[in-house]
């Protein structure tokens, strides 16, 4: 079996190889799924940016879902309004953590209502009085705009990973690649631990 894909991956290979063209159009695809996913992802983070309301309150609940990324919902006390949000959990995360009894502000984005069961999306929660930075709260707003193109930016990855590095030897091609899957990479990263 290892060795049929093993021989179906050269006849490929061999394939593109000699169709330079072919490749990179193909190579060029997959950096135009990523140049996509970013101009997506910052259009719409922008766009919720300048549409940004700041809430202040005494938490009455926060609790997330157990995990490495897992949602987390808040309540605020003389509020009806469930607020929810995603989140990375791991070693390496900069949000903060709702106390019950604790004087929070965040943001929520004008209009932005989800179903009743879910809740209202928040960002940048914070102590009242320690606001997050502008370049935090960027990034936290910016994570959730990933959700609706993950398939692009899955798509992207795997092109480029698989085939611009693997298959296109070009001086053009190949660091126009490394420079687009670094900078879309660290982008993720950032606004996940944000």
């Amino acid at each position: 079996m290892n060795i049929k894909i093993f021989l179906i991956e050269k006849k490929a290979k061999r394939f593109f190889l000699s169709h330079r063209k072919t490749s990179y159009i193909i190579g060029l695809f997959f950096i135009c799924c990523y140049l996509y996913v970013d101009f997506v992802t910052l259009s719409n983070t922008c766009h919720k940016i300048d549409n940004l309301e700041y809430k202040e309150g005494v938490v009455s609940y926060w609790d997330h879902t157990g995990g490495e990324f897992n949602d987390a919902t808040l309540k605020i006390k003389n509020d009806t309004n469930v607020y929810i949000t995603q989140r990375y959990d791991g070693w390496l995360c900069f949000q903060h953590n709702g106390k019950k009894g604790e004087t929070v502000a965040f943001y929520t984005v004008k209009d932005e209502v989800k179903n009743e069961k879910e809740g209202i999306p928040y960002y940048g929660l914070c102590e009242k009085g320690n606001p997050r930075t502008s370049f935090w709260l960027f990034f936290d707003v910016l994570f959730p705009c990933y959700k609706s193109i993950l398939i692009w930016w899955a798509l992207g990855a795997i092109g480029i990973i698989l085939f611009n590095f693997q298959t296109i030897r070009d001086h053009c091609i190949l660091p126009l690649s490394i420079v687009v899957l670094g900078i879309n990479l660290l982008m993720f990263i950032i606004a996940s631990i944000s």
